[in-house]
């Protein structure tokens, strides 16, 4: 990651400059797993007040983008924005590598952007947004081959930080970033009993020799040989440990009643349900926005909205940004509904009047709707100016 660092910020010298904080939070990222790699795993309050610089330079980074929205490297902002949040795998636990893709994915709406809008122009700025992309896949591959299921920590007992790399590089705003400190080794193979099989199984603590790894391998191959009888002795998995229909993942608002909130941070997806009086603002989300069985509701997002869905909702406003112009609007059995567009002056106009049954609508800048009419079965398509 070391030369695509280097290279990316130098050309963003080269286009703008605003790139001190990015490379901050690169550089501490780089003490931080020094720091990992020399000491046991502390506790999770610990390590989230190690983290908590990194959280601090994030925050700074949103606010001067949000300072920058006329600035013409505005979408160059937006996709440090969208990524940079891309070093919190180290708080990830099982999945770090598909943390760090989620924000790799969101960056690229705004890389597209920006490659798009120079195709044809300055050629710096295709690079730079070339080698942003190239960043995080590099930091996603790194996580992937060396921590995979998690930060990994104590790999390199007593081992630090060079003498010349504290947390003072938070300020410092360091050109470049040197290599991470190395992999942790690969973990010793050791042969265990476990429900009657002989399994091989990683272990950072116990060494065992070639002999008994290869015992252990011959051990195993002979229990695959039994057939059938191989899973005489597994253990049946009751429902109650199973995780894949975790109800933690399908959680969402409901039955509120003359509220107002807001929702920090891109969103999945966010679900009103049996709401009433109630406002929500968001920065935005990867899915859709739904509203069911809801009344005189506001919403607003300041960021993408693929899709928002309104069902069995009576009085309903929704509020576009300029990056949800093209968002596709579902309705079912709702009255009362406004979407409002900015005009780009800090005001909105809004279209759309009672609207029932069950339409379909796609949003575009210049206020035009289509819409599909569905009823028995059958379609009937129109357009609307």
């Amino acid at each position: 990651m070391g030369d695509t660092i280097e290279n990316w910020s130098s050309i963003s010298d080269q286009i703008g400059g605003d790139r001190e904080k990015v490379t901050a939070v690169l550089n501490y990222l780089r003490f931080f797993l020094w720091t990992a790699a020399g000491r046991v795993e502390p506790s999770v309050d610990e390590v989230q007040k190690l983290f908590s610089p990194m959280v601090d330079h994030i925050s700074e980074i949103n606010k001067f983008k949000d300072s920058r929205r006329q600035a013409p490297q505005f979408n160059q902002l937006c996709a440090v924005a969208e990524g940079i949040p891309a070093v919190g795998w180290v708080l990830v636990k099982k999945t770090p590598a598909a943390h760090v893709k989620e924000m790799l994915d969101s960056s690229m709406f705004y890389i597209n952007r920006v490659l798009k809008e120079f195709k044809e122009g300055d050629q710096k700025n295709v690079e730079w947004a070339r080698l942003w992309r190239s960043l995080l896949e590099a930091m996603q591959l790194f996580v992937r081959q060396t921590h995979t299921t998690g930060l990994v920590w104590n790999s390199s007992p007593g081992c630090s930080p060079p003498p010349n790399d504290d947390r003072s590089i938070m300020s410092r705003g360091v050109t470049g970033a040197p290599a991470p400190p190395p992999p942790p080794p690969p973990p010793p193979v050791i042969d265990v009993q476990f429900h009657h099989f002989n399994i091989l199984v990683f272990s950072a603590d116990n060494v065992t020799t070639s002999e008994s790894a290869k015992a252990g391998r011959d051990a195993l191959f002979a229990e695959i040989n039994r057939g059938e009888a191989v899973t005489a002795g597994l253990r049946k998995v009751t429902a109650e440990m199973q995780t894949h229909k975790n109800p933690a993942l399908r959680k969402h608002v409901s039955v509120l009643i003359n509220h107002r909130f807001k929702v920090k941070g891109k969103a999945n997806s966010i679900t009103l349900d049996s709401c009433r009086k109630t406002s929500v603002v968001f920065d935005g989300v990867v899915g859709q926005c739904e509203t069911i069985n809801c009344q005189r509701i506001e919403i607003q997002t300041l960021a993408e909205m693929p899709t928002i869905s309104i069902q069995k909702t009576d009085g309903c406003q929704v509020y576009l940004s300029e990056a949800s112009k093209n968002a596709e609007i579902v309705t079912s059995k709702s009255s009362e509904m406004n979407v409002l567009i900015p005009k780009g002056n800090g005001d909105y106009v809004g279209f759309f009047t009672a609207i029932g049954k069950l339409l379909f609508h796609i949003v575009y800048q210049r206020l035009q709707r289509e819409v599909f009419i569905v009823c028995c079965g059958q379609g009937i398509e129109g357009a609307v100016g």
